[in-house]
């Protein structure tokens, strides 16, 4: 093989390695939601009616340089521990790890009830199951690897709330101004969400007026479509080596 293309597939490796790093260990800090909606009645409709169900693909960019690709599908309202919920299927996809999360969440609040999360890197493979108690507000994890299992359970003062679920949580906003704030409560860290511009960006999937959010501190911008539809076409990530999911295409089921 040339040097010159062993040089990129290394560097393609090691980008994939630090995204993996960067999903596993701060992944509260990538996507987030928020409880203070709740606290309106005009705000408890459910986030994604059964017209908006979708599939939307990401291209995973670091830098200017893609290095996978993630999918987000809103599958189905179905009966469920008892309840009726949301069920929503994230994907990503990197040279040598993949990370697949099954979400059911409230359709009413958004808040999540159950993840099941199936993560693969080079030679072993994790198995994550958080289990929400939004009543008492703890949610228990547990976490396999070989034969290796971990529990954990993580107590808050307030509703929890699912890293998966922000961009589709501030769809549910029928009106939106800049300077809207957001308090985010996450399993380990509290944030705020602002929106502080109506901004045109370009995407592969092409050219939107979009309204962009900001988190304090400052670790995750948010563009969603200024449209009814409100499509999440950027994510970006502001860590030390910061990474995006850029919309590709968009597919209403």
């Amino acid at each position: 093989m040339p040097k010159n293309k062993v040089t990129l597939v290394l560097i393609v490796i090691l980008a994939a390695a630090v995204v993996f790093f960067m999903l596993t260990k701060i992944k509260p800090g990538i996507l987030l939601m928020s409880t203070e909606a709740e606290k309106s009645p005009e705000q408890t409709k459910a986030a994604l009616p059964k017209q908006l169900r979708e599939k939307i693909t990401y291209d995973v960019k670091l830098g200017s340089m893609q290095i996978g690709k993630s999918y987000f599908s809103y599958i189905s309202q179905e009966e469920f521990f008892g309840k009726t919920l949301n069920l929503m299927l994230f994907e990503t996809q990197l040279a040598k790890f993949s990370d697949t999360e099954k979400v059911y969440s409230d359709p009413k609040t958004l808040l999540p009830v159950k993840v099941e999360r199936k993560i693969k890197k080079w030679f072993n493979q994790e198995n994550i199951i958080e289990d929400y108690n939004q009543a008492n507000f703890t949610v228990k994890i547990s976490k396999t690897s070989g034969n290796k299992l971990d529990k954990q359970i993580i107590q808050k003062n307030s509703s929890i709330n699912n890293a998966i679920l922000l961009p589709h949580y501030l769809r549910r906003y029928p009106q939106l101004t800049i300077g809207t704030e957001i308090n985010v409560n996450l399993p380990t860290r509290e944030l705020t969400i602002k929106l502080i511009a109506i901004e045109t960006i370009t995407v592969p999937a092409g050219t939107f007026q979009t309204y962009h959010f900001q988190s304090t501190p400052k670790q995750i911008d948010v563009w969603i479509t200024d449209d009814e539809r409100h499509i999440p076409i950027k994510i970006e990530s502001n860590g030390v080596l910061g990474y995006s999911l850029v919309m590709k295409t968009y597919s209403p089921k």
